[in-house]
């Protein structure tokens, strides 16, 4: 039991380290993505395979061509209107096509009873950039790749988590 669940550990870090941040996604504008991929990265880690860059940029041009992104900021390709269409074409593309999603916004806490599998962590000005959490919403993900890590937004969030949960149902 003890070796499963270490694999397991080892596999969520693989996954982990092999996110493709919103650098990668759009060098020419890195600000707007952040989202996008946390969202992504909800499924990959919980699929525990990553996302191509390829991969990521078709799904955008697919979830935009669908008006499931960009719609809402016209200024911002992945601005997110449907955060759990995001999901759900994340897994699958990860072969889980048949998983279910439940995604509830803007919590201030998270609750112990029926804790999420991730959450959205808000940070910054009204929420503004998002990052991906553990369950209990520490930072577990930043989708900015800082030049210096020690500028990455470690702390508190603005006091507002978005909570998923995840049914893969294979």
């Amino acid at each position: 039991m003890r070796a499963v669940a270490r694999g397991e550990n080892l596999n969520k870090q693989r996954v982990l380290n092999a996110l493709v941040s919103q650098n990668e996604l759009r060098p020419s504008k890195l600000s707007g993505p952040c989202f996008f991929r946390s969202l992504q990265a909800v499924a990959e880690m919980k699929a525990g395979k990553n996302l191509t860059l390829e991969q990521i940029m078709q799904a955008g041009e697919r979830l935009f061509n669908n008006k499931l992104i960009g719609q809402g900021d016209p200024d911002e390709f992945y601005y997110v209107d449907n955060p759990v269409a995001v999901i759900k074409d994340a897994l699958t593309i990860l072969g889980f096509p048949n998983a279910e999603v439940t995604y509830k916004d803007r919590f201030s806490e998270i609750p112990t009873d029926n804790p999420p599998d991730f959450t959205i962590r808000r940070v910054k000005k009204n929420g503004s950039h998002k990052q991906l959490g553990n369950p209990d919403g520490t930072l577990l993900w930043e989708p900015y790749d800082y030049n210096n890590p020690s500028n990455a937004y470690t702390g508190t969030t603005a006091e507002q988590y978005d909570l998923v949960w995840i049914n893969l149902n294979n």
